[in-house]
């Protein structure tokens, strides 16, 4: 059975303390809403002026300076910049003026604050940002070196130049010998100006310097032109030649000798002198060549006599002679050589005897004949008519 209408359950309602707790709900999430939106907007705005917070820029913390806070502060960081080099008894500072040090911080700021976008800062806000790679320090290299120079000169003045390695001839030994020059300890400003320049690149505020900036010599030791130029020049000197005829020394060709004939040019070529290299070549001819000339000698009998003319001798070929010497000396020849000669003598006597122990003599002073045996003794002697000068039909002397 029904129940009776008026039995019927009315509909719920919300209590009244339920709807005012949505309306507090709701009122809390729209503030919060809008201080957040406020939040971003003002961070928005905060941020189109401002750099990242840690941010940093060659060592220099930049977080949330403005772009002209950001500018002085790179800019006020260069002047405590110098370089202090030490070393060697050296020790003295560059500053900023010295070194013409400076920085393009406008430009980097600039580009600093157009890397911000202040819509991302919500995202970008927390990140690390180091932004040196845009930042860059100039400074001036030949202020550098100026100032590096003009503080060097106290300490060079008192200093000792390198002495560069030179050839020398030793008259001991007769040969060429390296002499090794001396280092010094002269200081070379422009490696100590490199020094700081790599320094100031780096930015490193120390320079140690050491042995390694001394001046160098421009000529080692072992530089190839000087051992080059000494092998040459010993080389020449090497020969000990001696020039014979019939196994007797004419002449002897060596260091002695060659000595003058070297020189040695700024650009190390070894010359021989030619003119010199020539007379000695003449010299052998002179002390050879005796066709005509005096002859003295003493026959069996004991009779010294002098002869001369003809056509008996020696006679050197010159043009031989002079390409034996030259080749002795360019070769570094030794031992013994004949002396080359378009004609010969049985003996070489300069001034002498230089014909053989067996021969006839002919005395025109005596009208007189007389052969010699090998031994020396007389063989066979006649008087004899030689010619009649009246008429112009002398014997000839010398033949």
């Amino acid at each position: 059975m029904d129940a009776p209408a008026h039995f019927a359950p009315e509909p719920s309602r919300p209590a009244r303390g339920d709807h005012l707790a949505l309306k507090v709900v709701g009122a809390i999430s729209a503030a919060l809403i809008a201080l957040i939106i406020a939040a971003y907007i003002a961070g928005c705005v905060y941020f189109s002026n401002h750099l990242w917070p840690n941010t940093s820029a060659i060592g220099i913390d930049l977080s949330l300076a403005t772009q002209d806070q950001a500018a002085r502060a790179l800019e006020s960081q260069l002047g405590q910049i110098s370089v202090r080099v030490t070393g060697d008894g050296v020790d003295f500072t560059l500053d900023p003026e010295q070194t013409g040090i400076s920085r393009n911080s406008s430009t980097a700021v600039s580009a600093m604050a157009k890397s911000v976008n202040p819509l991302t800062w919500p995202v970008n806000a927390l990140d690390d940002h180091d932004e040196s790679s845009l930042v860059a320090t100039t400074f001036d290299v030949a202020k550098v070196h100026d100032a590096v120079s003009a503080a060097l000169a106290p300490y060079n003045a008192s200093a000792t130049a390198p002495v560069d390695a030179s050839l020398t001839f030793d008259q001991t030994t007769l040969s060429y010998r390296i002499d090794p020059g001396t280092s010094g300890n002269l200081i070379d400003a422009q490696a100590v100006s490199d020094l700081v320049v790599q320094a100031l690149e780096r930015g490193a505020q120390n320079v140690r310097i050491d042995g390694s900036v001394f001046v160098t010599q421009s000529v080692t030791p072992d530089d190839g032109r000087l051992v080059s130029a000494m092998t040459t020049a010993n080389g020449y000197l090497s020969c000990d030649l001696d020039f014979t005829l019939n196994g007797k020394v004419v002449e002897t060709l060596d260091a002695s000798v060659v000595k003058d004939w070297v020189s040695i040019g700024d650009d190390y070529t070894v010359t021989l002198d030619d003119a010199q290299l020539a007379a000695f070549a003449d010299r052998i001819e002179t002390a050879v060549d005796d066709v005509g000339e005096q002859r003295t000698y003493t026959r069996p009998d004991g009779k010294t006599v002098t002869v001369s003319g003809g056509t008996y001798g020696w006679i050197s070929n010159g043009d031989l002679l002079d390409a034996m010497v030259r080749d002795t000396v360019a070769n570094g020849y030794t031992g013994q050589q004949e002396i080359p000669c378009k004609q010969t003598a049985a003996v070489y006597l300069p001034g002498g005897q230089d014909w053989g122990s067996r021969y006839i003599d002919v005395d025109l002073m005596e009208q007189h004949v007389r052969m010699y045996g090998s031994d020396g003794t007389l063989v066979w002697e006649s008087h004899c008519v030689s010619g009649s000068p009246s008429d112009g039909h002398s014997k000839p002397t010398g033949d």
